[in-house]
């Protein structure tokens, strides 16, 4: 069945939303012994998750660095589907600019990102892998320097709280899943296609509002405007929806046929 096809073995901890992923040679993969093992033979392959349990993979039949794991939200509790993908059939975001800078406004609005160095920063961030997470405070200015990555292979997400922003140095390809309880938290990502959702029934009844940023990333808020939520990327863009712009946007039209 193998076929001398070499094996890569990893285990795969699930903590909530939370992943960790650790490569095992194959004599460290024979004295672990998991909870479950799952066997990777075809893209579209689906297996069902517990949280809190230890899975061992081996890929069989499919080749992974040609493939990615998913995660889908299960309708029961404590459960995640994990889903095999291949990059061909995923969206690809758009390439982000790498920043140098972030403003984060003190009235509460979205984070701003430079493409340079600020002078009224009040530190310097640094990051350093893949998953880091920083906290950034309204009011805040602050620099960003990349160590031992590289910084077009990656985009800064962002993650609202009620004292400013949380970032955090994330892949492009990786599925980004957000969770809302508040009305007017944000998020920043790269795409709505590489984004899972998931909405707390407290807040089931708002909008879900998505906006692209001017550096490709895109900003996903629950509430409008109107609800006192601010946006820095919707003032952003009204600007940019020019006469010429707005002229050749189609719409679809509604309405009966024949009248």
């Amino acid at each position: 069945m193998m076929k001398n096809q070499n094996l890569l073995l990893l285990m795969l901890v699930i903590w909530g939303f939370t992943q960790t992923n650790e490569l095992f040679s194959q004599d460290e993969a024979k004295a672990y012994v998991p909870e479950r093992i799952i066997m990777w033979e075809r893209p579209g392959q689906r297996e069902v998750l517990k949280k809190c349990e230890e899975h061992l993979i081996i890929y069989v039949g499919a080749e992974a660095e040609l493939t990615y794991m998913r995660y889908i939200e299960s309708r029961v509790e404590d459960e995640y589907i994990l889903e095999l993908n291949t990059h061909q059939t995923q969206a690809k975001p758009k390439p982000i600019d790498v920043t140098q800078s972030i403003i984060i406004p003190a009235d509460g609005s979205s984070p701003i990102a430079l493409k340079k160095t600020s002078d009224k920063a009040v530190r310097e961030i640094i990051f350093s892998k893949m998953g880091q997470k920083e906290q950034v405070l309204a009011g805040e200015t602050v620099n960003i320097r990349y160590d031992g990555i590289n910084p077009e292979k990656v985009y800064i997400s962002y993650e609202s709280f009620e004292d400013g922003y949380y970032l955090e140095l994330s892949s492009l390809m990786e599925q980004k899943v957000v969770n809302f309880g508040k009305r007017c938290q944000s998020f920043i990502v790269a795409s709505p296609a590489t984004t899972t959702i998931r909405v707390e029934d407290v807040v089931r009844y708002e909008q879900l509002i998505w906006t692209p940023r001017e550096d490709n990333s895109w900003e996903v808020r629950i509430g409008t405007v109107q609800q006192g939520c601010k946006s820095v990327a919707l003032d952003a863009i009204e600007k940019l929806r020019t006469r010429e712009y707005e002229s050749n946007v189609p719409i679809e039209k509604k309405g009966n046929k024949g009248k």
